[in-house]
């Protein structure tokens, strides 16, 4: 069997995967440890009855509703690539729309005025956001807390392979830091936000395989956020910004508890690429 041959046949095993021909190619490039340009390249190519053998069982893992991610131990975030684990929520495209506002949040400060020193991320997990910003942001010191130390690992991993690890410190921490003596000048967070009266519109796979207490988060899924959200303003540098990934329903809510924890902010929802209410930014009047 042809490479152009295996690809076909896992096309048709991914059908249920919202892009079966990226999947395909993924497993494939991950079996045989090259890239989708070698892959292209190499199409008429014979598969070896061991290359062969383990692209198939990485195929029957996704097909059997293992996340994608997972299996090849990679996510794409942005302009670069995490390690991911069952340890760490998948990233997801919302939260590279957060990502995006507080790297143009920050870009337009420096312009304004003096650039953003400190950074939080709270509830780093894979530290996507964390690095996000690090990279962006060179000349601010970036702190990322998670509960989980099995997290906090791997986003350290992450943070050494993408060069970041002199510019983030990673802190276990139920949310905040355990030292409150300096504010941030930026806050960002993608808290567990899903509700356990919410658990059957969850994927099956994300039941399964993400790590339930990077989800779940009360009945309604706020608990966290009610927490979160009361502390902000002692945390928070004057002209500092914070924005916090949300679920869909939870816009009005999280809206009303920033307003009251910031009565002379810009409060903003906003919409992600689906157009869905998924972000609450909060700004410094202007």
């Amino acid at each position: 069997m042809t490479l152009a041959e295996a690809l076909a046949a896992a096309r048709a095993a991914l059908r249920r995967e919202p892009q079966p021909d990226v999947a395909a190619r993924a497993l494939l490039s991950h079996a045989l440890a090259t890239t989708t340009a070698g892959l292209l390249a190499h199409r008429s190519d014979v598969l070896s009855v061991a290359d062969r053998r383990a692209f198939d069982a990485l195929v029957r893992r996704v097909a059997d509703g293992e996340p994608l991610a997972y299996v090849v131990g990679h996510q794409p975030f942005l302009d670069f690539s995490v390690r991911v684990t069952p340890a760490v929520l998948i990233p997801r495209i919302e939260t590279e729309g957060l990502a995006e506002w507080a790297i143009r949040f920050a870009r337009l400060r420096a312009a304004a005025g003096p650039p953003i020193r400190r950074i939080l991320d709270v509830g780093t997990g894979s530290g996507a956001l964390a690095i996000a910003l690090a990279r962006a942001c060179p000349e601010a010191a970036v702190t990322a807390t998670d509960i989980s130390d099995d997290a906090l690992s791997v986003a350290a991993d992450n943070a050494r392979s993408l060069a970041c690890t002199d510019r983030i410190a990673f802190l276990s921490a139920d949310l905040w830091p355990p030292d409150p003596r300096a504010p941030f000048d930026l806050v960002v967070a993608n808290l567990p936000y899903v509700g356990t009266d919410e658990h059957d519109d969850v994927g099956r796979s994300v039941l399964d395989h993400e790590p339930h207490g990077a989800l779940f988060s009360g009945r309604d899924g706020l608990d966290l956020l009610r927490r979160f959200v009361p502390e902000l303003p002692s945390r928070l540098a004057p002209g500092g910004a914070a924005a916090l990934e949300i679920g869909w329903r939870q816009g009005e809510t999280v809206v009303a508890l920033a307003r009251e924890a910031f009565p002379y902010a810009v409060v903003t929802l906003r919409h992600d690429v689906f157009d869905r209410p998924r972000l609450v930014t909060i700004e410094p009047p202007t």
